[in-house]
């Protein structure tokens, strides 16, 4: 089933996708209509990651995709919440310490709310927070098996093909520079790799046959150079990290110290010739004023910060009320704060929690991070086959990347767009694998979704 849908998927991309905008959502019309079929048979899971990952398309109204993407993900989650609680699976839904975090984490930011700035928007918000945990428990619930599992795995993997063809297609014609397959924003595309190709890898060296392995190494392949290509400084952090703590994990010496060699190699040249850090600063966007953009919202953040550190300012806080009565600011502050109307973002979720819901909600956020870095960790060191060592050791990986890339990027984990989707399946991916032993091949799988 992996194979015929990659190869369906990647066959009606590639061959459309140069065609337009129309032909192109056609093509990806029918690639998840294939995946829908899968579902049919599989359960909930395959679906969302499908669905999660369509925000544009062509010349397609980006709020009614989105309207209509969240309208399937709801649709498809009651059906499925239906079947499972049918089933009786409701009741193998434990209360991790994942659930807890929302509970504490969105009900102080619902207090929060009473005090914000805009109550009504920021309440709506710090409630619509709360699907990413109904992604990762209908994940949690669906993976039963090997097979899902596999499929997945596998609709990720698609994902990231059919998501790259789609890129070099719209570079083929000129529509945009920088990849963003098929979401908005480049940063978030790189965000929603950042998630997808650590798990591809891990997959690569989990896997054993010849085909599905290849198949994997294309996809690792080609996210990475999806990831080089949308120049998202806070995905190209986020995935070194992830490579470098993946590899110390795993003890891959060789591959360590030649990604170690080159980096320096690389760093002395930039460091000692003026052509060389001439490219390096065009090629890392600094020219563009990315990194005078970045320091100066941080400053906005914290003075917000400095005037409510107990509660904070709100979800929904617009750049009309950060910037109150500067008129005629700095090049670069009228430059990425023209639009007055839309929320603030100060580009690291460092500071967007703290502005939001103060002090205390950052501490909640932190506290919740160094509980999956533990729960990780401690599944690495306890795991008896190398299988489940490699999974812990990849969405360890995955979230020593994120906890750096947080300091430029904000949309890695809990932004308001579909590429955070990505980390919470993953998270109920890996936690289902962990917990039901789905990898153990003497072990009967516990299905609970309709086969």
């Amino acid at each position: 089933a992996l194979v015929v849908t990659a190869i369906l998927d990647l066959t009606i991309v590639a061959s459309t996708a140069m065609v337009g905008p129309v032909a192109a959502v056609c093509a990806f019309a029918l690639g998840t209509y294939v995946i829908s079929c899968l579902f049919l048979n599989a359960g909930f899971t395959a679906m969302l990651a499908a669905v999660s990952g369509i925000t544009v398309l062509g010349d397609i109204d980006f709020d009614l995709i989105r309207a209509g993407k969240w309208a399937l993900v709801t649709a498809f989650g009651i059906m499925s919440l239906v079947r499972l609680g049918l089933a009786g699976g409701i009741r193998e839904l434990k209360f991790d310490f994942v659930v807890k975090y929302f509970i504490l984490y969105l009900g102080w930011g619902a207090l929060c709310s009473i005090f914000a700035v805009h109550p009504g928007g920021s309440l709506s918000f710090a409630l619509m927070k709360f699907m990413f945990l109904a992604i990762y428990l209908l994940t949690l619930a669906f993976v039963n098996t090997r097979r899902d599992v596999n499929l997945v795995i596998g609709v990720l993997l698609v994902y990231v093909l059919a998501s790259g063809l789609y890129s070099f297609a719209g570079l083929y014609h000129g529509s945009y520079t920088r990849f963003r397959g098929f979401l908005d924003n480049p940063n978030g595309f790189g965000a929603a790799l950042s998630v997808v190709v650590p798990l591809l890898l891990a997959a690569y060296y989990i896997y054993t046959k010849r085909v599905t392995k290849l198949l994997f190494a294309c996809g690792v392949t080609l996210g990475m150079l999806c990831i080089a290509l949308c120049w998202s400084r806070g995905a190209w952090v986020a995935n070194f990290v992830a490579a470098i703590v993946f590899l110390v994990m795993e003890k891959r010496r060789k591959t360590l110290i030649a990604l170690v060699t080159a980096t320096a190699v690389i760093s002395i040249i930039v460091a000692t010739s003026t052509s060389a850090f001439s490219v390096f600063y065009k090629v890392g966007r600094l020219q563009g004023g990315g990194t005078t953009h970045r320091t100066t919202l941080w400053n906005y953040a914290l003075r917000q910060i400095e005037e409510s550190p107990i509660v904070g300012k709100g979800f929904e806080l617009t750049n009309d009320d950060v910037m109150g009565n500067v008129r005629g600011a700095d090049p670069i502050t009228g430059y990425f704060l023209a639009d007055r109307e839309i929320p603030f973002n100060p580009h690291s979720y460092y500071l967007l929690p703290t502005v939001a819901t103060g002090i205390p909600g950052l501490l909640i956020f932190l506290y919740f991070f160094y509980n999956l870095f533990k729960s990780q960790y401690r599944g690495w060191r306890t795991a008896v086959d190398s299988r489940y060592r490699i999974l812990h050791a990849a969405m360890f990986s995955i979230l020593a990347g994120t906890a750096i890339g947080f300091f430029v990027d904000s949309g890695l984990i809990m932004s308001s767009g579909s590429n955070a989707n990505y980390f919470w399946i993953a998270l109920g991916l890996v936690t289902a694998i962990n917990r039901k032993r789905l990898l153990d091949e003497t072990i009967p799988p516990l299905s609970i979704a309709p086969a």
